[in-house]
C-alpha cells in the first residue's frame, strides 16, 4: 500500500478480488486557490481535460473500484502548472469519496504522498497532503467529526527536476458503514514559477485496512533486519 507514481488523473484505487456485486464509491472534486469558499473554487465528478483554476491549470481523471475483502484505498493523483502569478495564494484540491462499504470492522487508516517537480528553476514548491475519515459517512472541508492522519508535507529538491515521498502513520478509526474519505492536496508554488513550462506532479493515497494488518514502522524495520540475516545464513551455508 506504500508506493506512489506521478502521472496525471485522480482516482480510487483498490488492492485484491473485485466485487462487481458492491456499489461504487461516488468521487467529486472541490478546487481552489485559496479556501473551500474562495470565489476562485470550482467542483467537479471526474475531469477528463485540463481545467484552469486561479492562477492554476489542473489535469486530472477519475474512476473507482471497490474490493470485496480488505483494504481499500483512496488515491489521488494530479498534475499542476502555474500559469499566472496574480495571486500567492496555494491550490487546494479537495476529493471526496462516499459510500464505502468495506473493510468493516476495526480499522486502521494511513496516508502516504509522492511528488515531483520538472523544468522548475525558481525553487521548490510546498506540497502538504492530509486525510480525513469519517464513519457516518460526512462530507465537508473537511467532514465534522473526522479522524485524520495529520498533515503530511514534501518539498521536491530545489533543482530542474526533483521528488520526494513520505507518510504519516497508521491510527485506528471507529468502524462504520458506509464510510467516507476526504483529502486535501495543497500546492504552494513560488509567484515566480509561473511558466507553462514548469510542473508540478504529485500522488497522495489514504487507505483503511482491518485492524491489525499493517505493520507498525518499527516492526517493518525489524522485518527487514530479520530477512537480511536469513539471507546472511543463507550465503554461509552455500559457501560452506
Amino acid at each position: 500500500m506504500k508506493r506512489w507514481f506521478v502521472g496525471i488523473g485522480i482516482g480510487m484505487a483498490l488492492f485484491g478480488v473485485y466485487a462487481p456485486a458492491e456499489a461504487a464509491p461516488v468521487l467529486s472534486l472541490h478546487i481552489c486557490q485559496g479556501g473551500p469558499a474562495d470565489v476562485s473554487c470550482q467542483n467537479f465528478g471526474t475531469l477528463a481535460t485540463a481545467v484552469t483554476v486561479g492562477d492554476f491549470r489542473v489535469t486530472a481523471t477519475g474512476a473507482s473500484v471497490e474490493n470485496q475483502a480488505g483494504s481499500n484505498s483512496q488515491t489521488s493523483t494530479l498534475n499542476v502548472q502555474r500559469l499566472t502569478a496574480t495571486s500567492a495564494n496555494p491550490l487546494n484540491v479537495w476529493l471526496t469519496a462516499t459510500g464505502y462499504v468495506l473493510p468493516v470492522g476495526p480499522l486502521m487508516f494511513d496516508a502516504t504522498l509522492g511528488a515531483s517537480q520538472s523544468n522548475n528553476n525558481d525553487g521548490p514548491p510546498l506540497i502538504t497532503y492530509q486525510a480525513w475519515f469519517s464513519n457516518t459517512n460526512a462530507t465537508g472541508f473537511p467532514p465534522a467529526g473526522s479522524q485524520t492522519t495529520g498533515s503530511i508535507t514534501c518539498a521536491p529538491a530545489p533543482l530542474v527536476t526533483g521528488s520526494c515521498s513520505t507518510n504519516a502513520p497508521a491510527i485506528p478509526v471507529p468502524a462504520g458503514v458506509p464510510f467516507s474519505i476526504v483529502t486535501l492536496t495543497q500546492f504552494t508554488v513560488p509567484l515566480t514559477a509561473a511558466s507553462a513550462a514548469a510542473s508540478y506532479g504529485t500522488t497522495g493515497q489514504a487507505n483503511v485496512t482491518p485492524l491489525g494488518t499493517i505493520p507498525e514502522p518499527a516492526s517493518l524495520t525489524l522485518m527487514g533486519l530479520g530477512l537480511v540475516g536469513i539471507a546472511a545464513t543463507l550465503r554461509r551455508r552455500h559457501s560452506n
